[in-house]
């Protein structure tokens, strides 16, 4: 497993590729850039403006950005959608999307994206993971709300845990 380690905690790739596509989303949240912008464009722009392209490992870097641009892509290309089941259950705790914090908003867009058009990624990791971005970007009360608003988006989606898919392919 290629993980870069800082002094007690190791950090995957992955976890680079959604903390960078949640801050470029929230950059956008609060700049409401023009439509026809080329959203990786930008992306690169802002790796590049912020020194976020000076990873340690270069193979880390080309990796983690791999994986952010995809992320990026389909978060920007399922914006909509992720948008209407995030307020669909925000709005059982009498939260809208307008009155979320803006970080929380968008940690929560890029794990609802893993979770819905990414099946190598198990539901329970996009919910941890956006949990510890959470930790580290957030408020104090930033992990309790994604996580109860994450668990209970799990809940409702139909998809074999990763251990499931599994032996049901073992089986055959």
């Amino acid at each position: 497993m290629n993980k870069e380690c800082k002094k007690d905690s190791c950090i995957h790739y992955r976890r680079y590729a959604r903390e960078w596509v949640m801050q470029f989303l929230f950059q956008n949240d609060l700049t409401e850039p023009e439509k026809d912008n080329d959203p990786a464009k930008l992306f690169s722009f802002q790796l590049r403006e912020t020194e976020l392209f000076e990873l340690p490992d270069k193979k880390m870097f080309k990796r983690s950005y791999k994986d952010a641009l995809k992320l990026l892509t389909g978060v920007m290309d399922k914006h909509n959608e992720i948008d209407e089941l995030l307020s669909n259950f925000a709005s059982k705790s009498k939260w809208t999307i307008d009155r979320m914090d803006t970080v929380d908003r968008n940690i929560m867009r890029v794990s609802i994206y893993e979770m819905l058009y990414c099946p190598n990624v198990p539901l329970i990791v996009s919910i941890d993971e956006a949990v510890e971005i959470g930790k580290k970007y957030g408020t104090s009360h930033s992990p309790a709300f994604i996580n109860g608003i994450l668990n209970s988006i799990k809940n409702s989606i139909n998809r074999p845990s990763k251990e499931q898919s599994i032996s049901d392919e073992n089986s055959d």
